[in-house]
């Protein structure tokens, strides 16, 4: 149900979708789905935790199968892009939503979030202790690529160039000559 639920908010946006193309799509009645779903905004609830939550296990996958801090920081952004893309572009486009309802999806995202930056930031810190990065807040770069993923994940763009781009920008920075040297707090 919440495979063939996703497939339908990903082609058509939550406003689009509804509940009769859902079961539809599932081979199931509209009945059956209010058994489980009391509403479009429940399942879409759902389908949201879920892709958060095999996002966060193919995260675990990419740091356990990947070896060397490059290409485990690479493999987890191109882990975040397509569901990042499949997933939150629904949730923006859903608008008319009670206030309650917001500040719960809201709050799904911070709670995954949270789990998503901590393993980022792990393997940020893993290559700031083996010298490979510059000794930055781990945090902050980890937040960072998650809004470069969330901002850049949309239809013009496919997943292979996002993360060509964002895995560019962060290993080799805009281009010109190489900064040898830490800049200070506050120098511009």
């Amino acid at each position: 149900m919440l495979d063939a639920a996703a497939a339908v908010f990903a082609e058509r946006g939550y406003e689009a979708a509804s509940m009769d193309d859902i079961a539809h799509a599932a081979g199931m009645t509209k009945p059956t789905f209010y058994r489980y779903f009391p509403s479009k905004e429940a399942l879409f609830e759902a389908v949201f935790v879920n892709a958060l939550d095999l996002l966060v296990a193919a995260i675990d996958r990419a740091k356990a199968q990947n070896k060397g801090t490059i290409a485990r920081l690479e493999a987890i952004i191109r882990a975040i892009i397509p569901t990042f893309r499949e997933h939150l572009a629904s949730l923006r486009s859903m608008s008319g939503a009670s206030a309650h309802a917001e500040r719960g999806r809201r709050q799904i995202f911070r709670d995954r979030r949270e789990t998503i930056e901590l393993h980022l930031a792990d393997v940020i810190s893993d290559g700031i202790d083996e010298g490979l990065f510059w000794d930055v807040d781990a945090r902050l770069i980890a937040q960072l690529i998650i809004g470069m993923a969330w901002s850049g994940a949309t239809p013009e763009r496919s997943d292979e160039a996002l993360g060509d781009a964002m895995t560019q920008l962060l290993f080799s920075g805009l281009g010109g000559q190489p900064r040898l040297e830490k800049p200070s707090r506050g120098a511009a």
